[in-house]
């Protein structure tokens, strides 16, 4: 029987998608990705860009700071949408996961937040460390080289740190290193 190895892209992918999910937090508390997810929510149901309370319900950032008065004297978000889309299919799953069971309240955004969490930024950290690995083996970095490389970005940068706390960063070195690779 022949000896076949194993791409070592699946090796990247299984140790990028378990370390992801592992230093995940489960939750959005960064106020930014917080603020974002309630962006996702407007974008397919009647909730608004912006609560607002006054307050934000996440953190004791006035809604001033982070929005601007629009149409119909309605709050609107002041920063892109990209993150936003992004988490849009995930929002999208988990409202209709959750729905059947008729949480209410604190723990249906917690757990909104969590299913978000677990399906979108692992797949993030994993296809931004592919599309490194890929852009190493163009610029004719050998295997090797370009998994160590890929595996450096993980655990050697900010990079996980910024997939922990699902900032935007991890997804706007997605879109940088692919612009590269493509």
């Amino acid at each position: 029987m022949p000896n076949k190895a194993i791409n070592p892209t699946i090796y990247l992918i299984i140790i990028t998608a378990l370390t992801s999910f592992f230093i995940s937090t489960g939750s959005l508390n960064s106020v930014d990705t917080f603020h974002r997810l309630q962006v996702t929510h407007s974008l397919w149901t009647d909730a608004p860009q912006v609560i607002e309370t006054g307050k934000s319900t996440n953190s004791s950032i006035d809604i001033k700071s982070f929005s601007a008065v629009g149409r119909d004297g309605k709050r609107y978000a002041t920063w892109g949408i990209g993150q936003s889309l992004v988490m849009l299919p995930s929002d999208i799953i988990a409202q209709n996961l959750i729905k059947p069971l008729r949480i209410q309240g604190q723990n249906s955004e917690k757990l909104i937040s969590g299913i978000v969490s677990y399906l979108t930024f692992p797949l993030i950290s994993v296809l931004a460390v592919l599309a490194s690995f890929q852009f190493l083996k163009k610029i004719e970095f050998n295997t090797k080289q370009a998994i160590f490389g890929s595996l450096s970005l993980l655990f050697c940068t900010t990079f996980l740190s910024y997939s922990q706390t699902h900032q935007e960063n991890s997804l706007d070195f997605l879109m940088t290193i692919s612009a590269y690779l493509f």
